[in-house]
């Protein structure tokens, strides 16, 4: 399996580089596995302009925790629900 928080990172990175977002506003991304201290989970990101600033952050958990395998069977459930 591949790194799964590499296509998180490219996204945000694509996002930061390109998308220009109104102070205020934000970005949020397609459902991605992200990692935390309780384990691995699917989520969205959002990109948010705070006074000219861009800042990436964890905006939405949308399953249980759970290994980075069983969250890779599950990602394409979530990304068609979304």
């Amino acid at each position: 399996m591949n790194n799964p928080l590499k296509e998180l990172n490219k996204e945000l990175q694509a996002i930061m580089e390109t998308k220009i977002i109104p102070v205020g506003k934000e970005v949020i991304t397609k459902p991605h596995i992200c990692e935390s201290g309780a384990g691995f989970y699917i989520g969205t990101w959002c990109v948010e302009n705070m006074d000219g600033s861009l800042f990436p952050q964890p905006y939405e958990r949308l399953s249980g925790y759970g290994t980075a395998e069983d969250m890779a069977k599950q990602l394409d459930i979530y990304r068609a629900e979304h």
